[in-house]
């Protein structure tokens, strides 16, 4: 089928009435699932001027590093989590990013995971 991806990124967007604090503690929640299905996931890091920080990555709110071995059915695994956790936790979507390639998740349960994964790999084979 595809070869295995090893990172991909989860951006949550949130339900209107969601301030900053508390999509971070979704997407920490989030994140929290997503490891016990054993794969890594870390608050995404955006470069800033070091000038103005001690650091030079910032935080980006919302937004989930995921990597492991990304095989077709820890995927399917994973889009079932973010499906059920959209739904528990009454937000809008997320929005999964693979090698520059998006395509959106909501909490509906009539999405099958291998469905939206199979389209979204022919639609990535087609447009290549």
């Amino acid at each position: 089928m595809t070869a295995a991806h090893d990172t991909l990124t989860l951006t949550v967007v949130a339900a209107e009435g969601f301030d900053g604090h508390a999509l971070n503690r979704l997407t920490r929640e989030l994140a929290a699932e997503i490891r016990a299905i054993d794969l890594v996931a870390e608050p995404e890091r955006e470069e800033i001027d070091s000038t103005e920080s001690r650091s030079n990555a910032a935080v980006v709110i919302g937004t989930l590093a995921v990597s492991g071995v990304l095989s077709k059915p820890l995927l399917s695994a994973l889009v079932s989590l973010a499906q059920s956790w959209l739904r528990r936790n009454e937000q809008d979507k997320i929005v999964v990013e693979i090698d520059g390639d998006k395509f959106e998740l909501s909490g509906s349960p009539a999405a099958d995971p291998a469905e939206l994964l199979d389209s979204f790999y022919r639609n990535r084979r087609d447009n290549a």
